[in-house]
């Protein structure tokens, strides 16, 4: 969390901002932190700062913020809300910066292999549905559609009783049990 005024000058920098910028509190006391950032970054940061003193109100985006102390930028999900004197004049703008950068790469890495595991099951030459609770299916691959003779697009409007050859009533309602 830091706290700046209406020239962007840094007043309040906690000690989670200090760790997350690699920044001490007193060396960006009084200053708009130029010194320590690229000069499209410190433009980008310059212009959030103003907008929220137009907007007149809180507002979150996400960012890319360079970190010192790790010598790498970082993915932030940044607070900012702005406050004003009894005449409207601009005072302040309180700032919380959240490191969401771990989570988008988990995010990431969760896709890849989201994306992945369906690669291999689109093209794998054993057949795979999905079903759910009441036993309809959710996904097929084509395998499967081969096997039984349909597209995937009348596979998904079936459930598994609906193409479950069972020649046996005991065992019929047996597995309709099961399934639903």
């Amino acid at each position: 969390m830091f706290i700046k005024d209406a020239q962007s000058r840094f007043l309040i920098l906690n000690k989670a901002g200090e760790k997350q910028l690699g920044l001490r509190h007193d060396d960006l006391y009084g200053t708009d932190a130029s010194q320590f950032f690229l000069i499209e970054q410190m433009q980008h940061f310059l212009d959030i700062d103003r907008m929220a003193f137009e907007r007149g109100h809180a507002f979150d985006l996400e960012e890319t913020v360079w970190s010192v102390g790790l010598q790498q930028n970082r993915i932030c999900h940044t607070f900012k809300n702005p406050v004003f004197d009894a005449f409207g004049k601009p005072l302040y703008l309180i700032c919380t910066m959240i490191d969401i950068t771990d989570q988008k790469r988990t995010e990431e890495e969760l896709r890849t292999s989201h994306e992945n595991l369906q690669s291999i099951l689109e093209t794998s030459l054993d057949g795979y549905w999905q079903v759910d609770l009441q036993g309809r299916i959710t996904d097929v691959n084509a395998a499967a559609c081969a096997m039984l003779g349909y597209t995937k697009l009348e596979m998904l409007a079936l459930s598994v009783t609906d193409i479950t050859v069972i020649d046996n009533e005991e065992r019929l309602a047996t597995y309709s049990h099961i399934c639903l």
